[in-house]
């Protein structure tokens, strides 16, 4: 064999070895659609789902929905879970009918219960999503729907929602960038809903500690337990316990009882059990100067109720926050597109992360130019950023740079 002959072989093998590496690269790591090659599962990304007879047939409520799945042995694993809303939707295809993808050959007409809970002050509501339109909906607990199970397709990428750590008595949830308190004190008396908040509020330094939000305090409900909280809380009571969400006209504040997992609204001058929570890092509120800190981006945001009821045009938005004097801190501007994007969070209503509480679901202005005489808004009713004239009316939330 020639030299060049060598040189062509070796080049040949070195591009067939690169083409089953992006091969194993793309099916170990993108979400591609795949029928298992065990029947009656369906493996898309790194998730495996439930696709037998029962997947189309089963009904229970949300609760039994939980605990059906939780107590699923199939396929030789028993880590199955209720899906939660977002994995849910990323099976939907509306391009078909029903309107999920080909692989899935046992599809209910009925809409299939998520593990997400919806909080209302009225109502015990969770998410559905339904495959006939690919829509999703809330319905009662109480109300039958499809389950459909599923569980993390690797073991090195195994399900790890909570984590305690025994030696600072707290749960970590590292997905949602929360740290939960979990000493003896969540268990030795109830507060009232003002003394429970001046409770969280004076636990640590600002930045730390406050009460959780309805969805927050809702995400560590185990309708199975008993209490019913999940597994990873060593102190809890079946009673209830206080929500950040309080309704001051009617002198009510939103609870979630650990009996049976539903959240409720309540006279703020009775008595419940507190569950302090911070975030692990990232965005962190000031309640005391109306802040919110972002540790990331090093943005400082005003969050008084300036943010809730001021509306201005764009040059007067910019007058005034040039003008804010806020904490003792003067410079003060109106943030940049880019800036104010970052605060969305798609998932509530507002729009926005959860630590902003003047916020309302309105348009916002930014500082950036779209061309002369428009500039870009944010829509917090649903997270968009959109362009109109300098001359419009919108509310103002104003920004500065700060190091902590």
């Amino acid at each position: 064999m020639t030299a060049a002959a060598g040189k062509i072989n070796e080049y040949k093998c070195l591009t067939i070895f690169m083409v089953f590496a992006l091969c194993f690269v793309f099916i170990t790591f993108f979400p591609l659609e795949a029928k298992a090659a065990k029947k009656d599962v369906v493996v898309f990304g790194t998730l495996m789902w439930q696709d037998n007879d029962a997947a189309k047939t089963v009904k229970r409520d949300w609760r039994g929905a939980i605990r059906y799945c939780e107590e699923l042995n199939y396929k030789g694993f028993s880590d199955w879970r209720l899906p939660t809303k977002d994995e849910l939707e990323s099976i939907v295809d509306k391009g078909r009918k029903p309107s999920i993808y080909k692989s899935f050959k046992n599809t209910s007409r009925s809409g299939y219960w998520s593990s997400s809970p919806y909080y209302s002050v009225s109502s015990s509501l969770a998410w559905v999503v339904g495959f006939e339109s690919g829509g999703s909906e809330t319905d009662s607990k109480t109300s039958e729907g499809s389950v459909r199970c599923v569980r993390r397709r690797y073991a090195s990428d195994m399900y790890v929602e909570l984590e305690r750590l025994n030696s600072e008595s707290v749960v970590i949830d590292r997905e949602n960038d929360l740290v939960w308190l979990d000493t003896e004190s969540v268990t030795t008396m109830p507060l009232n809903w003002y003394d429970a908040k001046k409770y969280c509020d004076n636990l640590g330094p600002k930045w730390y500690w406050r009460l959780p939000s309805p969805d927050e305090l809702g995400s560590i409900v185990n309708a199975g337990n008993r209490p019913t909280v999940k597994k990873e809380f060593k102190y809890a009571l079946p009673e209830a316990y206080w929500t950040s969400y309080m309704d001051i006209e009617n002198a009510q504040a939103a609870a979630v009882s650990f009996y049976d997992g539903r959240a409720f609204m309540g006279d703020a001058s009775s008595g419940a059990y507190v569950r302090c929570i911070r975030s692990l890092h990232r965005t962190l509120r000031d309640d005391k100067n109306n802040l919110v800190y972002n540790t990331e981006t090093k943005l400082l945001w005003q969050d008084n109720s300036d943010v809730r009821t001021l509306k201005l045009d764009n040059a007067g938005a910019k007058k005034y926050c040039g003008n804010l004097s806020l904490a003792g801190l003067n410079d003060w501007r109106l943030p940049s597109s880019d800036e104010l994007k970052t605060i969305i969070d798609s998932r509530f209503n507002p729009a926005v992360k959860h630590e902003f509480v003047n916020i309302i679901p309105k348009e916002y202005w930014t500082s950036t130019s779209e061309r002369q005489g428009f500039f870009f808004f944010v829509d917090f009713k649903n997270g968009q950023d959109l362009v109109t004239g300098a001359g419009s009316e919108m509310n103002v939330i104003c920004v500065r740079d700060h190091s902590e």
